[in-house]
């Protein structure tokens, strides 16, 4: 258990290489071992036959026949000299012919001769059998092949040993072995150089990351995926979806697209994707509306690079009613702090005149500037509060007022009928965003005009509230009216063209209408309906 745990800790690099080294090693070590043996069981045999072979030469020369018969001094000769000639021409290295008491006859060392046989192994052949023995004789271990010799009429009269030292043998098979085994050792050498190569290789793929690393990697990832508020898809090289994210398959189940599509084509899972093109073109969009069966959604699109080649395309987008929602939202906070920084402003100046006044003690003139003041801004006031019934768009009305003046633009406003009270906050919200972009529009566009004024009235008509905005601004040509709700178009340079896109979509939400009029030099006339049952709420009368 602790090789494996200390294993499992090794660098996943150094890991790859003793695997394979493993894996390599031991199959040739096997093989090695098995050749080894075939090897030298094969050599064994050659031998054996070879001293065999010799010994039947032996057995059937009538010099040995002959000379065991009688044994004499000049026959023990001739034997001798006869073996040690074979010997010399077989490469064996002895031959010993014995009589039937196992006293040596001949011998490679005549001082060895009439003596009896050493190895213990001799005794079967001295009762006619023939074999082969391995056994230690005089000469050292050695394999030896036993066989009788009969005379002529059949009789035993000897027998004969031929022997190769065993040392011999295992020279034999290490020289057959060596190649074999430079081979195999070559073998593993370029299997370590190719493990260290797949190894390298794997690393690199692998960014040099181990696997522990990795896990951690793609956990976070699977956290961060889960937790963007972004739907998030992603393609690989062949248009296959890799990654849907839960918020992506959120919006895709409000457009009826359900189910696993991981690994489908994203051209037929996804209406009017563009990720394809992406995928080709390499190029990035961001900001792009795009429907899917009915609900709009902004995705933006960019290529995945991985060593300067497109391997993939990501989109991430949100729910068009969404990002609509946000920036309406943060649209009219704005405008609430823009009224309120345009008070401030002025109520500012006026305190800088009010202390001029009161350090040169012009106490009349104080009087009458702090009366024009109070009813000024009482009338103001008065008049918001007693026709706007709610407070929301009463202060911001009234802070609109602040910001014409500190423009230097008269602002007009004309209430027929007294404004019920909002009574659901998301409708108060949805009309100070309309009001609030136009009215800004207003006095943006009248700054150069030679007659600073814009007009707004309110009135209940038909179950209506109508609302009419008009200013003496330039106007616009009544080709391009159409295009100025679209989102990011203006004619106010670039990263602009957010406002009136705003205003049509908190007129949706108010289930309103508007009309629009201008020609250049006449400035621009909005007419907006909303239903006062939007207004008043379903519960009101």
């Amino acid at each position: 258990m602790r090789l494996v745990s200390f294993f499992k800790h090794l660098p996943l690099r150094l890991q790859i290489i003793i695997l394979v080294v493993v894996v390599l090693a031991l199959p040739l070590i096997a093989a090695n071992i098995q050749i080894t043996r075939d090897i030298d069981d094969q050599i064994h045999d050659q031998a054996g036959e070879k001293a065999e072979e010799i010994s039947n030469i032996i057995v059937s020369s009538p010099v040995v026949i002959n000379g065991l018969k009688n044994l004499d001094a000049i026959s023990l000769q001739e034997i001798q000299e006869y073996t040690q000639t074979i010997k010399k021409i077989a490469g064996v290295e002895f031959i010993v012919v014995i009589d039937m008491k196992g006293i040596r006859v001949s011998h490679p060392d005549t001082a060895k001769i009439g003596k009896p046989m050493v190895g213990g192994d001799e005794v079967r052949v001295l009762n006619g059998q023939t074999y082969i023995s391995s056994a230690q004789g005089s000469l050292g271990l050695s394999l030896r092949a036993f066989k009788p010799i009969f005379d002529d009429k059949h009789q035993q009269v000897g027998a004969v040993v031929v022997g190769i030292m065993s040392s011999s043998i295992d020279q034999a098979v290490a020289r057959v072995n060596q190649p074999i085994m430079s081979a195999l050792t070559l073998a593993l050498l370029i299997g370590i150089v190719l493990a260290v190569i797949l190894a390298n290789s794997i690393k690199k793929i692998l960014f040099g990351l181990e696997p522990v690393a990795i896990a951690r990697l793609l956990g976070e990832r699977n956290a961060i995926l889960e937790s963007v508020r972004e739907g998030i898809i992603a393609i690989d090289r062949e248009s296959r979806l890799t990654v849907v994210n839960s918020e992506a398959k959120r919006i895709l189940g409000m457009a009826g697209i359900h189910g696993d599509i991981i690994g489908e084509k994203v051209d037929k899972s996804i209406p009017h994707t563009r990720l394809s093109e992406v995928l080709r073109s390499g190029e990035l969009e961001f900001d792009r509306e795009q429907d899917l069966n009915g609900i709009t959604i902004l995705t933006n699109r960019v290529p995945l690079y991985a060593d300067g080649v497109i391997v993939g395309a990501i989109a991430t987008f949100r729910d068009m009613s969404e990002v609509s929602k946000l920036a309406e939202e943060l649209t009219g906070v704005n405008r609430y702090v823009e009224a309120l920084r345009s008070s401030a402003h002025e109520f500012l100046n006026k305190l800088h005149v009010i202390n001029g006044l009161a350090r040169s003690d012009n106490r009349q003139v104080l009087a009458e500037y702090l009366a024009d003041i109070i009813n000024e801004n009482q009338q103001e006031l008065e008049f918001i509060d007693d026709a706007i019934k709610d407070p929301i768009l009463a202060a911001f009305l009234t802070g609109k007022f602040s910001r014409a003046r500190e423009l230097g633009v008269d602002l007009f406003i004309d209430i027929d009928e007294v404004i019920p009270h909002i009574s659901d906050p998301k409708v108060t919200h949805s009309l100070v965003t309309l009001l609030g972009n136009l009215i800004d529009n207003g006095l943006d566009a009248v700054q150069q005009a030679e007659i600073k004024e814009l007009n707004i009235r309110f009135s209940l008509l038909n179950h209506m509230l109508e609302i009419e905005i008009d200013d003496t601004g330039p106007g616009m040509p009544v080709e391009k009216i159409a295009q100025m709700f679209q989102r990011g178009y203006s004619t106010k340079g670039k990263n602009r063209g957010i406002g009136l896109f705003l205003v049509s979509a908190a007129l949706d939400k108010l289930n309103g209408t508007m009309d629009v009029s201008s020609n250049p030099g006449d400035g621009m006339n909005f007419l907006i309906r909303i239903p006062l049952t939007v207004i008043k709420g379903s519960n009101d009368d």
